[in-house]
């Protein structure tokens, strides 16, 4: 399995990730595990921002699945994305097992993704998968993992 694509958004001049959304009034360390998954689809959503993504949608729900984000890349793929996430205070860089068999996933996520494209009425989709591990105040590591699965209208 790849790596994923790394970028160093606190490297960016423009406004730092932490500051373009609303966060609890605490220390990391003491985040509840919703607050955690909130953050981390709000740095999801600031990453796929700055790759070029514009994300029309959180939280979308169908019949046959979710998805954390939707978004379109700068192609007009639709994107559908699942972020995971964690919180590791004080941790070093860390070990994200996210997808560790990728087939089984492959296969879970392919009729959300087509019911998905078939609710935006577009022909192909994807799924990338971006883990986030809060390390501490302002400090994360992201991993991407894009087009994990993809699916495509028969003609």
């Amino acid at each position: 399995m790849s790596s994923g694509i790394h970028t160093n958004l606190a490297g960016r001049s423009d406004k730092a990730p932490w500051d373009r959304f609303k966060r609890p009034d605490k220390p990391v360390a003491e985040y509840t595990s919703a607050e955690v998954f909130e953050e981390c689809i709000n740095l999801a959503e600031v990453y796929l921002n700055h790759r070029g993504y514009e994300v029309l949608q959180r939280s979308w729900t169908g019949q046959r699945g979710n998805a954390d984000l939707i978004a379109q890349n700068e192609k007009g793929v639709l994107i559908l994305v699942s972020v995971s996430g964690m919180l590791r205070p004080n941790a070093s860089l860390v070990s994200m097992p996210e997808l560790e068999d990728i087939t089984s996933f492959t296969e879970k996520v392919r009729p959300v993704l087509k019911e998905c494209a078939q609710a935006y009425n577009v022909k192909s989709a994807q799924v990338d998968v971006i883990a986030v591990c809060i390390r501490g105040e302002r400090m994360a590591q992201i991993r991407h993992f894009a087009n994990t699965a993809q699916w495509k209208q028969n003609r």
